[in-house]
């Protein structure tokens, strides 16, 4: 009978540590504070803004000649007059280290080409507001061109637009020759936002470059 009495004993005397130890500790409350959002200036939201394409496919010889202007609809509008002027005075040659000449519109600055990637720039213009200029480039390109239906849906996409068909092709695309050298002008607005830049030819080909 006395080890009941023991534990008894034993578990009267924890029980008075632990309410002596309550009486001691002070119960407090803490307030947390909810964590603030924070807008990162270095991340601004983008929005995309109505783009207006102007170019030019022109076969002659082996190559396919490309001439393409993309930009902001009103800044493009701006200088859709020198565009045309300038496409007007391109003419083609059969000499290699000059294949093709043209007559630059006032304001306009020539840079040299580019030789970086698959295909080579022929040549770049900049032109339109000095703050954010536009890109005016001339590209040739063999075998690799692709059709003008492939190319203006590839175009297409890179303003925000979808696809279209070969009998579609009237409606965005104007015959036009270059001094004996027929040529197809493209000339369409989107709501911009679209895809990066695809591959010369097919866009689903998954070939080509990058740069048109």
């Amino acid at each position: 009978m006395r080890k009941p009495r023991a534990f008894s004993a034993l578990a009267t005397a924890l029980l008075a540590i632990l309410a002596a130890g309550c009486q001691d500790d002070e119960i407090q409350s803490y307030r947390v504070p909810k964590p603030e959002t924070i807008q990162l200036a270095s991340q601004p939201k983008e929005t995309a803004q109505p783009q207006r394409f102007l170019g030019v496919i022109a076969l002659h010889g082996e190559r396919t000649w490309f001439f393409k202007l993309v930009g902001p609809t009103a800044a493009v509008a701006a200088e859709k007059d020198n565009f045309d002027r300038f496409i007007q005075s391109v003419r083609f040659t059969n000499e290699a280290d000059t294949p093709v000449t043209w007559a630059v519109p006032e304001g306009w600055q020539e840079q040299p080409g580019s030789t970086q990637g698959p295909v080579q720039r022929y040549a770049t213009f900049r032109l339109g507001p000095k703050d954010e200029p536009l890109e005016l480039t001339v590209t040739p390109l063999g075998p690799a061109a692709g059709s003008v239906l492939d190319n203006v849906n590839r175009w297409r996409g890179q303003i925000g637009l979808g696809p279209i068909d070969e009998s579609a092709l009237k409606t965005v695309t104007t015959e036009i020759d270059l001094g004996g050298t027929s040529a197809t002008l493209v000339d369409m607005t989107g709501p911009g936002g679209g895809r990066p830049m695809m591959p010369f030819g097919n866009p689903n080909s998954g070939k080509g470059n990058s740069d048109g």
